[in-house]
């Protein structure tokens, strides 16, 4: 299924998670998804030496992110597994360096109890430029303590989106010729809505736990803690609609809208405590 907003960006609906994708930007202006202890298993990561492998040869630098998301349009542009390969670092040798990978938004160990779950993570559409110091550290250790202390440890019910904005940067070969049509957010952000085992969006309440976070896209971060970057949900909102974005566009989220009005301006202004 599929909503169309002037022809930029497209709703597309899967059973492990929704996507806003933004067809000017070749990347999800944000994906949501929902995660409890039923979400988490043990099936490997495919292409590892214990994950599953066609029987065909394959190249182990694409596989297995796919692009066969057929729930775009036809109109919709998507971007390549092979995009990503052999470009270059943007900003290299300053202090904001990005050194470009593939980063999931919903992360594969969120969906790891059936293959076909573990599968829908590699769709492109699930994939934002990430600088490989952030998606390998401080990010990645932000995914861990929601799925192995929230969920796994304390037996919470997470509803989770992520994002990015100020898509400024073209993804370009090493030769810095070729463009990728692919844009790098400058920053990465994620709310996660923490609620009791069992407990569903309609008990949400003033003393919910909200954790936001705003995250730089480049290689400054390496050395942090995701916790120096916790804001509110209304401070995220500003920084996303006063940013700018190659495309021209100004981008106006309002975060819980189905939560009722008084509830949802009390969480607004929280920024969680560690």
């Amino acid at each position: 299924m599929f909503s169309l907003r002037a022809l930029i960006s497209c709703l597309v609906i899967l059973p492990q998670y929704a996507i806003s994708y933004n067809n000017n930007f070749r990347a999800p202006n944000w994906v949501s998804w929902q995660l409890n202890q039923s979400w988490i298993g043990n099936v490997p990561r495919p292409g590892t030496n214990n994950g599953y492998l066609p029987p065909s040869p394959v190249n182990r630098a694409i596989y297995p992110w796919r692009a066969d998301d057929n729930e775009l349009p036809n109109t919709f542009g998507m971007a390549q597994p092979w995009d990503y390969l052999g470009v270059e670092t943007i900003n290299a040798g300053l202090i904001n360096e990005i050194i470009p990978e593939r980063g999931h938004l919903t992360p594969v160990d969120d969906r790891d109890r059936h293959l076909k779950d573990i599968f829908a993570t590699f769709f492109t559409t699930n994939v934002l430029t990430q600088d490989r110091g952030l998606n390998r550290g401080i990010w990645s250790v932000l995914e861990s303590f929601a799925s192995n202390e929230l969920v796994l440890g304390q037996g919470r019910e997470l509803y989770i989106i992520s994002g990015g904005y100020g898509f400024n940067t073209p993804l370009r070969a090493r030769n810095g010729q070729e463009d990728r049509l692919i844009r790098v957010p400058d920053h990465t952000w994620k709310i996660i809505v923490v609620l009791e085992p069992g407990q569903t969006i309609s008990d949400i309440t003033p003393e919910t736990g909200i954790i936001t976070v705003d995250i730089p896209n480049n290689e400054g971060v390496v050395g942090t803690a995701w916790t120096d970057y916790l804001i509110s949900i209304n401070e995220l909102e500003r920084r996303i609609r006063d940013a700018a974005n190659l495309d021209g566009n100004t981008y106006n989220y309002n975060f819980l809208s189905h939560v009722p009005e008084l509830i949802r301006n009390q969480l607004k202004q929280t920024v969680f405590t560690p």
